[in-house]
């Protein structure tokens, strides 16, 4: 017979034990669906408390509830009332994570909609970065395996950042470039509290220096070379002041500091280099992978930290994007829609993978075109050219596209057209001519139809760039020649040699071209239609970039003043002229470059 005096204590014992069993099951369990990332619904925030309570109260019934937030938020979407949409479609993405659509329509809205209704371009980039990083940070990690969510993200970085549909699309990249660059390189900056003037350093190397001088904040810059690229008060910026009171925010609790940490110093420099608007201060774009796949260093260490933490990149996933199809510039927009297309590619569970890939060959075609980063210091900005080195690998990116998407091959192969095309005249233009006739024959072999038989090289490229070879017109010529030759000019003053070399190099074969056809037999000699020789068309554009009244920015014709050989020659000038520059010439910067002028100036896209 059972002894009742033990039964139920044994029985009360046992079912504690097996309550605290099941407790430190279900905590091991929790903090495993946590890591695995199976529970993912984050609380309403800044809701209303009617909302949240209807949410707590009906639990499962969270659908019907996104049901009703998601119909009206299409309504004020219908009544461009994008401003109201950012807060209902942020309720639906807590109540709903797993849904893409809403993440994918949250983060056009901000990056597209909202963007546009803002004059200030820092306002603009503000919220076109907000779009992505909502996809990159939120919607990705909760849905690691959604296709469509990487296709909008390399979307917005090679159509919205990295193309020109934005009219504030320079201040994109820009902005861009300078997160990764001082990201990428260790730049030196020193703060001085309580500063005069003579406490102000007179050289140094990749060296930015921040002063708090009674007037307020002075800023000056060295390069990697110990030269001064600037010496001015907060006051002389006042077209980018936007930034100023958070860099002051910033600094306020550096000043006393005797050691900037990495991480602080790095969005101080950050927010100074948009303050000043300054060009990079030294450094590339091209990650030190032999350090940051297995960090040594403080520096290193934190590198790969931020890429990992706050950007949510794979430093390992990285090298192979450069492995197979760089080297790629960091810098750009266009390099990170490749990567994310490679991510995209890894992680998505589906079969419709096409415009992933289509992302990767749209990006190569437009990193070789112009995925060189130029730093103009005369101009004090930012500039790009091709990059010749990826032409292989973007070739490759166009044949591999062709093999995979059989039933888009007549698309695909006219784009691989024009990427030809366009190859062989930037090698030709960068003074690559034996690369350039490489890709020339290439090119002719894979597309015999588009060639004449006739053709070379010299023709090819100046057959690209008219309409009619045969209509002779002397001052077409004239035109393409002087252009050539201001570009090549341009190229001097901002150090790209190569560039320099191949346009008047250029300018040089389509004036030969042009004698050798008026010549011809059966063409009509008249006078008139020849054109100078080469060094009189030189010594015509240089006049024309120097005259006052062409509006040729100051800090050009100072770097020109000291490249150009035999200048007072070749413009005419009176060797002892007055030194002393006329009063009404301005002073380098203070002149600002109009519109057409910088479109002029800019380097052929």
């Amino acid at each position: 017979m059972r002894d009742s005096r033990f039964y139920k204590p044994a029985l009360a014992a046992l079912a504690i034990a097996l309550l605290y069993f099941c407790s430190a099951m279900q905590t091991a369990m929790n903090k495993d669906r946590v890591d695995m990332e199976l529970t993912r619904v984050t609380p309403l925030e800044n809701a209303p408390p009617a909302l949240v309570f209807t949410t707590v109260a009906l639990g499962g019934f969270r659908g019907l509830i996104s049901n009703v937030l998601w119909i009206r938020a299409n309504q004020m979407q219908q009544e461009s009332k994008y401003f109201e949409m950012v807060q209902l479609a942020d309720w639906i993405t807590k109540l709903q994570p797993h849904y893409s659509q809403v993440w994918r329509i949250q983060a056009w809205n901000m990056t597209y909609n909202i963007s546009v209704k803002f004059p200030n371009r820092d306002d603009k980039w503000n919220w076109v970065l907000a779009g992505f990083e909502l996809l990159r940070d939120e919607g990705i990690q909760y849905n690691p395996h959604e296709a469509v969510l990487y296709e909008e993200m390399c979307y917005f970085l090679y159509h919205k950042m990295g193309g020109t549909s934005d009219l504030a699309h320079q201040n994109f990249k820009i902005r861009w470039a300078w997160e990764w660059h001082n990201l990428l390189n260790s730049n030196h900056l020193q703060l001085l509290a309580d500063a005069t003037s003579e406490d102000l350093p007179k050289t140094g190397r990749n060296l930015a220096v921040v002063a708090n001088m009674k007037r307020g904040l002075h800023f000056r810059v060295f390069d990697a070379e110990g030269g001064m690229i600037l010496d001015a008060h907060e006051s002389e910026l006042t077209d980018f002041n936007n930034d100023l009171p958070i860099l002051r925010t910033q600094l306020d609790e550096l000043w006393s500091q005797p050691e900037i940490p990495l991480e602080q110093r790095s969005s101080v420099l950050e927010t100074l280099a948009s303050v000043t608007r300054l060009p990079f201060l030294n450094g590339t774009g091209f990650p030190d992978y032999v350090n940051l796949v297995n960090p040594q260093t403080e520096t290193a260490i934190t590198m790969e930290e931020k890429i990992r933490k706050k950007h949510k990149m794979d430093i390992f996933l990285m090298k192979e994007v450069d492995e197979k199809y760089g080297p790629l510039d960091w810098r750009l927009p266009e390099t990170h829609a490749i990567y994310w297309a490679m991510e995209g590619l890894r992680k998505a569970k589906t079969d419709k993978l096409l415009p992933l890939r289509r992302v990767i060959y749209q990006a190569m075609q437009m990193a070789s075109r112009r995925g060189k980063v130029i730093e103009n210091l005369p101009m004090k900005k930012l500039e790009y050219s091709a990059n010749i080195r990826i032409i292989p690998k973007a070739n490759a990116a166009y044949l591999e596209m062709m093999e995979i998407d059989p039933s888009r091959v007549e698309h695909i192969s006219q784009g691989h057209r024009n990427f030809l095309i366009r190859a062989i005249r930037d090698l030709y233009f960068a003074n690559q001519r034996s690369s350039s006739l490489k890709w020339f024959t290439y090119a002719k072999e894979v597309y015999p139809d588009l060639w004449y038989e006739d053709s070379d090289i010299d023709k090819f490229v100046i057959q690209n760039m008219v309409e009619d070879l045969e209509a002779n017109n002397p001052n077409d010529f004239r035109l393409m020649i002087e252009h050539h030759i201001s570009r090549a000019y341009y190229n001097l003053a901002r150090g790209e040699t190569e560039l320099y070399q191949g346009h008047i190099g250029t300018a040089r074969k389509i004036r030969e071209k042009f004698m050798y056809w008026i010549m011809k037999p059966g063409v009509k000699r008249i006078e008139t239609r020849s054109l100078p020789s080469m060094e009189e068309l030189e010594n015509g554009v240089l006049k024309t970039l120097f005259d006052p009244a062409s509006g040729t920015p100051p800090e050009l014709i100072a770097v020109w003043e000291t490249l150009i050989p035999n200048l007072d020659e070749r413009l005419g000038r009176d060797k002892d002229r007055d030194a002393t520059p006329d009063k009404d010439t301005p002073e380098p910067g203070s002149q600002t470059p109009t519109a057409d002028q910088e479109a002029a100036a800019a380097p052929a896209r």
